[in-house]
This record gives C-alpha cells, structure tokens and sequence, in this order.
C-alpha cells in the first residue's frame, strides 16, 4: 500500500489485527528488514510496517532534508492513518524517530521499543571529509564525484552506511549531528530496551545510558547478539516485546 505523506509517497504493509503498533526500520534498511518480526507481533496486535522516505518502495526525499522531517514524516503518516495509543517499535535510527516522537507527541503512543536505538554518534570527520573542506564548490560537484566517493568509501569505510546509500549522504551527515540526549529526561512513556551484548554500531553503553535517563525503562540485553539483533531474532524479540506491552 502506499500513502502521500508530506508530498512524498511512502510505501507501507499492514499484519494483524487488533491494538496498533508502528514498526520501524533503521537507515539502510526498509520493511523487509522487520517483515519476520513485524508477522511475529502481528499475532496479537496489529502492525503497521513502513518504508522511510529514500528507503525500500517509499520515494526519496529531497537534498535539502533536516534531519528532523524523517520524524515529522513518521508523525504525519501516524496522523493520516488516524492512529492513537499505539505502541512505537524502533530499530536503530527508527529507534531515534521514536525517542523524538515520545518526547515531544507523548498522546499519541501508549508505550515505546528501543532497539539498539541510535540516538547520537561521536563527531568523527574522514579523510574524505577533511578532503573536501579544500575543494572549491565541492557541493556543486558531489554528483560529479559519485564514483570517487564511492570508491573511497569501498576502500576505507566498507562498513559505511553512506556506501549504502550515497545518495541520502548529505541527509545523513546532518542526522548524525543530531543529538537526543537532552531530551531523553522527557520521554515518560513505558520504555523497553533490547541490546545486542556485542552490538559495534551502538555499543551497549549506549543502551545503558537510555535506561538510566529514561525514567520509565527496563532493558534486556542479548547474550551473543549483534546490532541486527530483531533481524537475527524475530520470535524472541517478538515475545519480549508482547510480554512487555501485556504488562500493566
């Protein structure tokens, strides 16, 4: 199914019936990547699956993006669809979507589930970033340069989400200066927290940080998991998660 959110197409499933829940994804993933989670919870609520803007079938946004209007985007696609006291599931940078969205739109959710949320990063700058400080009009001639940074990026960064999705970068450097741990102290809303023990995308002090800032949390962490941990472990996350919302 597909919706217009904000001039823009995103593209959604639905699964199940029942209490709303909101599923996620993270950056460089899209609805397939919590397709097997997302049929796990749907056996006891309903399940709403998303593509963000420049992700799986939902259309790519413009270069110009702020780093806020993926949520803004996640808000308007909630508000059109008329949903309320539902419950968020996040994944990585859609658990950061969540944490801005309980903080500032708490009517709007019931509880929230952080996966492996990716909330800020360390200021790094590469040596393609250093690089480019000294090329004239480098913005004018990032097009130009695709296959350049592509190749640095395949030699130095393989692992890099901006190889991934390179045409999302200047999007993307913006989100990661963005940090949400000012306002970690308003999010109230019931929190459930799940961590790969040997998570490198989000090391696990990260996660433990979120549980001790967000007042209302509890947090699980997951022997011999890595940051894919819902893609690896569906149905446990899936019963951790049911468990969690069946509690008063």
């Amino acid at each position: 199914m597909n919706i217009k959110v904000n001039e823009l197409k995103i593209s959604y499933v639905t699964y199940g019936s029942g209490d709303p829940t909101i599923l996620v994804h993270g950056w460089g993933g899209n609805k397939q990547s919590l397709d097997a989670l997302a049929r796990e919870l749907a056996k006891t609520r309903k399940v709403y699956l998303l593509d963000l803007p420049g992700f799986g079938e939902s259309q790519n946004p413009p270069m110009n993006w702020e780093a806020e209007q993926y949520p803004e985007t996640v808000l308007q696609f909630i508000r059109q669809l008329k949903l309320n006291k539902l419950v968020y599931i996040g994944h990585s940078f859609g658990g950061g979507i969540g944490i801005y969205l309980a903080a500032n739109h708490p009517a709007l959710f019931e509880k929230l589930v952080l996966i492996a949320a990716s909330y800020y990063r360390e200021p790094k700058v590469s040596g393609l970033g250093k690089l480019t400080k000294f090329v004239p009009f480098y913005d004018h001639l990032r097009d130009y340069l695709l296959p350049v940074r592509r190749l640095y990026y395949k030699l130095f960064h393989r692992r890099s989400d901006s190889l991934k999705y390179l045409h999302l970068e200047s999007i993307y450097r913006k989100i990661l200066k963005k940090d949400l741990r000012p306002i970690l102290r308003s999010v109230h809303l019931p929190t459930l927290i799940l961590w790969g023990r040997h998570d490198l995308s989000t090391p696990i002090a990260e996660g433990k940080y979120l549980n001790e800032k967000i007042t209302d949390s509890k947090m699980k962490i997951y022997e011999n998991m890595t940051h894919n941990l819902p893609i690896a472990e569906p149905v446990e996350v899936a019963n951790d998660i049911i468990h969690f919302l069946k509690e008063s």
